[in-house]
């Protein structure tokens, strides 16, 4: 019982310990429509999507473009996912956390 007490506490302030501002700017963008896909040599990938996307202090900031990093574990999982739905039409949703030069787009369901 004391454990479980102590993890919820911890918990608790989880969030302030790691930037509240940071933590609580991520958020999901709905339902957009993928416009055009950059892929850079720099190990990054660009989308261009239809809807706004929050403003995170991030350098870049240009409306609705969004940054993938293409070293992460789940990438090519990610990129797939995004050329199906380009290619279909598909709207997607995007997760959209923490800053590159654009915002991080860190998760994306179809």
């Amino acid at each position: 019982m004391l454990n479980k007490l102590k993890f919820r506490s911890i918990l608790a302030v989880l969030p302030f310990l790691l930037g509240a501002s940071d933590l609580y700017a991520a958020q999901w963008i709905s339902n957009v429509e993928i416009l055009k896909i950059f892929v850079q040599p720099n190990a990054r990938m660009y989308l261009k999507v239809s809807g706004s996307v929050p403003d995170l202090n991030c350098a870049g900031n240009e409306e609705g473009m969004l940054e993938f990093d293409t070293d992460a574990p789940h990438f090519k999982e990610q990129y797939s996912l995004i050329l199906s739905a380009y290619m279909a039409n598909k709207p997607v949703s995007i997760y959209v956390n923490g800053c590159g030069h654009y915002p991080y787009a860190s998760n994306t369901t179809l």
